[in-house]
């Protein structure tokens, strides 16, 4: 995994958008970590001024092909939101363990507000060109939680209760509705 600060860490100036030495994408810039958040849901329902609180928090992250996102020896403390590339979940019921759907944008969300692990380990495929994320702290999680109802608001509907379960292991995520 390639750690970049929100300032910009791995990238040099003026080399937003270019990938830099040995393939790693550069770090995204507040503007692109905006616009990233603004076209997922539920971050979509924001104001600007609530998104720009979050951009600011979020750091770019870079994990490169077979990388270990989170697992048993590494479990998730933050919230991620990808931006490109493809991730797999490798566990015994991923139904029931994670909180997540394959292809889902908004990884851990069930995980932070439970304090749940995740039954089985999140990581990126070989050859799939890894997989680029904003990643928000737990604090900052529950700060934008408590401070945008909207945004609580989008989460709770991307999950229902089922009646036959325990509660942190009975939300299960709704499918995602194509884009228009």
């Amino acid at each position: 995994m390639r750690n970049s600060s929100p300032a910009g860490g791995l990238t040099a100036p003026g080399a937003e958008g270019r990938e830099s030495a040995g393939g790693i994408p550069p770090a995204l810039s507040i503007t692109q970590r905006l616009f990233a958040l603004k076209v997922t849901p539920p971050f979509d329902r924001l104001r600007d001024a609530e998104l720009a609180s979050i951009a600011e928090a979020a750091q770019s992250r870079f994990y490169a092909d077979g990388d270990l996102i989170f697992g048993p020896n590494r479990p998730l403390q933050e919230l991620l939101v990808v931006v490109s590339g493809k991730w797999v979940f490798a566990g015994d019921n991923p139904e029931t363990s994670f909180d997540d759907v394959i292809g889902q944008r908004v990884i851990g969300v069930l995980n932070l507000l439970f304090d749940t692990e995740a039954g089985g380990s999140l990581l990126t495929p070989a050859g799939g060109g890894g997989l680029q994320c904003l990643a928000v702290s737990k604090a900052h999680f529950f700060t934008a939680v408590n401070e945008c109802p909207a945004l609580t608001a989008g989460f709770l509907e991307l999950y229902h209760f089922s009646d036959d379960d325990a509660v942190a292991s009975s939300l299960r995520p709704t499918e995602l509705a194509a884009a228009p």
